[in-house]
């Protein structure tokens, strides 16, 4: 068995009278442990040996890599202009059959953002919680019967207050 590597298309090679004495190319290639890697081999002597055999002779594992990602990134751009062509002529086709309008154009509108980039508010958090809680009736009350009972408890209320240092709290 062969198989062609580094190309876009793949074509395998095989011998019929060898797989057809074997059971036939399915059964042949779904055997148990017939499927193997170089990954397989990586801890053993003989692959650290392969990739010296290589790095010696200029084959350098990054840049085989790199040239990897690169004929790659090549594939997936020539797939998007062959995209974009056969697109282009499917749209030609729609406009002939009269399921699109061939001088309608298209213009997106811009969508807005779901949530807002920067947002500014007129006062600060604790500005905002003191006026809440200013306004709070029940606040309100229940501060009154606090007020009534330090001037019961101190002689001095104000000095006792500040003393408790309740901004701390």
């Amino acid at each position: 068995v062969a198989m062609t590597r580094h190309r876009e298309d793949m074509a395998l090679y095989y011998g019929q009278r060898s797989f057809g004495l074997n059971g036939g190319l399915a059964k042949i290639l779904s055997r148990r442990n017939a499927k193997e890697t170089t990954l397989d081999y990586e801890r053993g002597t003989l692959y650290r040996q392969a990739l010296r055999f290589a790095e010696n002779r200029g084959l350098n594992i990054v840049r085989v890599a790199r040239t990897l990602l690169r004929d790659r990134v090549d594939w997936t751009i020539r797939q998007k202009q062959k995209l974009a062509i056969l697109t282009l002529r499917l749209r030609g086709v729609g406009v002939r059959l009269g399921l699109f309008n061939s001088r309608q154009t298209h213009n997106p509108k811009e969508a807005a953002a779901m949530v807002a980039g920067v947002t500014l508010f007129a006062n600060s958090i604790k500005d905002t919680v003191e006026e809440k809680l200013r306004a709070d009736p029940a606040v309100a009350k229940q501060w009154d019967e606090i007020s009534t009972r330090f001037r019961y408890v101190f002689a001095d209320p104000e000095t006792a207050f500040r003393a408790m240092n309740f901004d701390a709290v």
